[in-house]
């Protein structure tokens, strides 16, 4: 069996984040395996993560056919890090956490509509603004 592990600490100004990635080629154990085309290892990742008092603790866990760990921890990291950036500037700026009351359809339109707004806010020329600010300019085009 081979286990291969790596941790990586990053600070910001709001919180602490320990991620543990640890990565298994024995995956015999596995029924489903042979239903994975090219399958060669199971990678969990455990983050902790401390906000002021609070810490709270997740796993997550990924089927991949890279066995070099190192190949595969930076784009896990990558693409959480894509997707949570983005999921707070939406939720702030957009309020789209409260649009779970709108019917499905609707639901998804505004998602789109909001990530279009978002991309033709992050594109704006005065990146000194927040994109909060950017939305109530007189330049802004929304």
């Amino acid at each position: 069996m081979v286990l291969a592990t790596h941790e990586m600490i990053n600070k910001n100004h709001v919180s602490i984040e320990d991620r543990r990635y640890a990565l298994s080629t024995d995956i015999d154990w596995l029924e489903q395996r042979s239903e994975w085309t090219g399958l060669k290892s199971v990678v969990m990742v455990e983050s902790n993560r401390m906000i002021g008092e609070t810490t709270s603790t997740e796993r997550r866990y990924y089927l991949t056919s890279l066995t070099d760990l190192s190949k595969v921890a930076d784009p896990i990291r990558a693409h959480w890090a894509i997707r949570n950036s983005q999921h707070l500037v939406l939720d702030v700026t957009f309020g789209e956490d409260d649009s779970v009351k709108l019917q499905k359809n609707a639901r998804s339109n505004k998602a789109l509509l909001s990530r279009i707004a978002l991309n033709l806010l992050r594109d704006h020329d005065d990146s000194k603004l927040s994109i909060k600010r950017r939305r109530i300019t007189e330049y802004s085009v929304l």
